[in-house]
């Protein structure tokens, strides 16, 4: 019996969509949420090109030194968390580590009969562990791999994730990068086995000046949505102002605009402090996070 509850509730989370997965998608949703507030800030064309200790989760090719740590509240009340922290190992070599969390509480279980039998939690997560390495001066590649795993009550699943990427430093205000993300198997529930989220990105990135950003691109989904999106950022001083509209061609609900702001503070290193707003059909989740880069 508690299979059963245990699927019928996952049932109904999957066909929701926790704001980022369309009908259909893996288990394993925490795969189709960007837990970290920087890429947040600039929608899902940042996945592909934003540097960043949290790029072992996106496109491992960007990966750059530093420490992230995010979190905040997601759609359908849940919550998400995630920390990411990377560094050189010389040569042009860069490894790193990204751990993501999706939770939510409070689903009421039932039997099948349909009665009430008592509240349990969910949540999903990943750990990927990625590499980076110059290929030729303007050109950098990246792969990262790890399990990804879902608990309901008392019952769990596991899974494997990796995913590949490039980043072609085009020009020195121009960055494109391509990501084959989510690639592997998803937690099998007993012989309920769903397809993993896998997602072709592809993003481009121009910094006319020191105080603009222009971001653009988009994401191919098999098994989760597709998604177009573009986003500008402004720095004055200390203070980064970013905002964009992110589109889902087979959801209209789930598109709509998102922004964030953030503080840098530069000494030995770079500080940022993000807060960032994103729209979805359930709500408007907000995360906040700080991040160092060195």
């Amino acid at each position: 019996m508690r299979g059963i509850l245990r699927r019928s509730a996952l049932t109904i989370l999957l066909l929701s969509g926790f704001s980022e997965a369309s009908t259909g998608t893996a288990d394993a949703l925490v795969l189709c949420r960007r837990p970290f507030s920087p890429a947040a800030r600039l929608g899902p064309a940042a996945y592909a090109v934003l540097a960043g200790p949290w790029a072992a989760s996106g496109n491992p090719a960007a990966l750059s030194s530093g420490i992230s740590a995010s979190g905040g509240t997601a759609a359908l009340e849940s919550s998400t968390a995630g920390a990411a922290a990377a560094l050189s190992a010389g040569g042009g070599i860069m490894v790193g580590l990204s751990l993501q969390w999706l939770g939510h509480g409070g689903i009421q279980g039932r039997d099948e009969q349909g009665l009430p039998v008592g509240e349990y939690s969910w949540s999903s997560g990943s750990l990927s562990a990625a590499l980076a390495a110059d290929m030729v001066p303007s050109l950098r590649a990246g792969v990262s791999f790890g399990p990804v795993w879902e608990s309901a009550g008392d019952e769990g699943a596991t899974g494997l994730t990796s995913s590949a990427g490039i980043l072609w430093n085009a020009s020195p205000s121009i960055d494109v990068g391509l990501a084959l993300e989510n690639f592997g198997s998803a937690p099998d529930w007993s012989g309920v086995q769903k397809n993993m989220p896998v997602e072709i990105s592809l993003g481009a990135a121009w910094k006319p000046s020191g105080m603009i950003s222009i971001i653009g691109g988009g994401s191919l989904g098999f098994h989760t949505s597709s998604r177009l999106s573009a986003a500008a950022e402004v720095r004055s001083g200390s203070v980064a102002l970013s905002g964009g509209w992110e589109l889902v061609p087979d959801d209209p609900e789930a598109s709509g605009p998102f922004a964030g702001v953030g503080y840098i503070y530069e000494s030995s290193g770079i500080y940022r402090v993000d807060v960032a707003v994103t729209r979805d059909e359930f709500g408007w989740p907000v995360l906040a996070g700080l991040s160092a880069g060195f």
